[in-house]
């Protein structure tokens, strides 16, 4: 009778709980829409691209010459350098071996060298020819010709050998910002061959920031309206309210595969682009980093060259003056 009871209690519980929970539902949590309007055309008529930013005067790619254990790094993310400033180095201990080498095998045959012109030199000192025959004495002549040669043989060894040796010190190329370090002492590195289709792989890479730039992809059916000194902005992703005014600095006029993606439902991975160079000066209290994606805006109208190229056009199905 008992159980009974419970059983009944319990179920009039539950009835008069799910009662109340569907007239009274809990209270959504307050959740805060982080919303960020699309940047604005600024232009009657523009070419939409994306880009890069860049260092100034483009990044630069460190690499080594040799693979071998890295012995020394003497700087860090982040440094700033000085050009002809010594960056990192490379095992040395069997360069410098073979340069001691060589620079003993020059001694050798410098001193082969003296000694067999000494030699001529005492037998064409001598007046009396039958004392000397003409045989002994082509035979030193030989001799010295053949040290001349070895003194030139040993110092082209020493010459590569300190080449050897110098390749193991990398210096910096230029002024800038260490951007990226990918070096540690200690580690076995391999050489920078791989990274001439992959320049990202790079250990080093270097660049001046007081200044900026950005690589930006045109469509290849914008391509044609693209001109020197044409105005442009950008804006970096996310925020719409602060544009960037961009300075024309160049265009590359080989088109090339596209390779910054934008995951656009409507884009093409087999489209080639235009690469147009802009540079941008710094923003106080607006940090820009180099490898950010940028969208940019170029004022680029459309310009009539003759009534031929309009006529033809329109027959495509393209108003050229829209």
């Amino acid at each position: 009778m008992f159980w009974q009871i419970m059983t009944f209690i319990v179920s009039a519980l539950g009835i008069i709980a799910a009662i109340t929970l569907t007239n009274y539902p809990p209270a959504a949590p307050n959740l805060t829409v982080m919303y960020s309007p699309p940047p604005a055309n600024p232009y009657e008529q523009a070419v939409a691209a994306s880009g890069l930013v860049e260092a100034y005067e483009d990044n630069i790619f460190i690499g080594l010459s040799v693979q071998d254990v890295i012995q020394e790094v003497h700087c860090k993310v982040g440094d700033h350098v000085k050009e002809n400033q010594l960056l990192f180095v490379v095992d040395e201990s069997v360069p410098k071996a073979q340069v001691k080498a060589a620079e003993a095998a020059v001694a050798v045959a410098q001193a082969e060298l003296e000694k067999n012109k000494s030699q001529l030199s005492r037998l064409t000192a001598i007046r009396d020819t039958r004392a000397v025959s003409v045989e002994d004495l082509r035979n030193k002549e030989h001799d010295v010709q053949i040290s001349e040669n070895n003194l030139k043989n040993a110092q082209a060894n020493l010459f590569t050998a300190q080449q050897n040796l110098l390749q193991r010190r990398t210096y910096a190329p230029k002024d800038g910002v260490i951007l990226k370090m990918d070096l540690r002492r200690g580690e076995f590195a391999s050489s920078y061959a791989a990274t001439v289709n992959s320049p990202n792989d790079a250990p080093i890479v270097l660049g001046r920031t007081d200044k900026l730039q950005v690589r930006a992809d045109v469509d290849e059916y914008n391509a044609f309206r693209i001109r020197n000194n044409q105005a442009a902005v950008a804006y970096t992703k996310g925020v719409a309210q602060v544009p960037l005014p961009l300075t024309f600095m160049r265009f590359e006029p080989y088109c090339v595969p596209k390779k910054s993606l934008t995951a656009a439902a409507d884009e093409r991975v087999d489209t080639r682009v235009l690469q147009v160079i802009y540079s941008f000066d710094v923003v106080k209290d607006f940090p820009v980093y180099v490898g950010q994606q940028v969208d940019i805006f170029i004022n680029a109208p459309i310009v009539l060259h003759n009534k031929e190229s309009h006529e033809a056009a329109l027959k495509q199905g393209i108003d050229l003056r829209q």
